[in-house]
């Protein structure tokens, strides 16, 4: 408990750096690679979870979702769609990501804006929904506690028991957002399909 309320404390707090704090320097790969995981490393399940490889990097780059470094080196914007990546990476494919990225203009021209953009939705995310865990949690942390200072044998259990079934409920709604992101991207892509079947007519 000690250990998930402290985590919790920090993802609740945790915010990407701002476009202008970016670094301002070009950076290789391996600087790259050192820099995001340090920045995301909050997000790191366990030691061995790699947020971002080179690997990684190459494959974004040849999908066409992040510009070819200049130099072998990449800029602030780059490292701000690497970011923007990392953070769908796991619910959409490269084809999807590729997709919304080309939507950028239609945003905004600004990349620092977008990223802002993207910086501020991922916050605004970060805090509600860590809120309305934490309050599970903390619901969870006082029946363990009460139950513990009552000598309650199954008090730990209990206590896993019901993070487990926290985990659970948080999956299965991780997985109806995932579906309709999923979905609203294909309708858009068959639009597009659509728009490009009527001009070639």
């Amino acid at each position: 408990m000690t250990r998930i309320n402290a985590w919790m404390k920090a993802f609740s707090d945790y915010e990407l750096p701002a476009f202008v704090h970016l670094p301002d320097l070009d950076l290789y790969m391996d600087q790259v690679i050192s820099y995001i995981e340090k920045k995301l490393e909050l997000f790191s399940v366990n030691d061995t979870d790699k947020v971002i490889t080179s690997f990684m990097i190459n494959n974004y780059v040849k999908a066409e979702l992040v510009k070819p470094p200049v130099g072998k080196k990449y800029s602030r914007e780059q490292i701000g769609y690497f970011f923007a990546i990392c953070a769908v990476k796991q619910i959409l494919s490269m084809q999807e990501i590729k997709l919304l990225f080309n939507m950028d203009e239609k945003v905004s021209p600004d990349k620092d804006k977008l990223y802002e953009f993207f910086r501020q939705v991922q916050s605004d995310n970060i805090k509600h929904a860590s809120k309305a865990v934490q309050a599970k949690i903390d619901i969870i942390t006082r029946r363990y506690q009460d139950e513990s200072h009552r000598n309650k044998e199954n008090a730990a259990e209990n206590a896993r028991a019901n993070l487990a079934n926290v985990a659970f409920k948080l999956a299965i709604e991780a997985e109806i957002n995932k579906l309709m992101a999923n979905r609203i991207i294909a309708e858009i892509n068959q639009s597009l399909k659509d728009e490009l079947a009527l001009k070639e007519k």
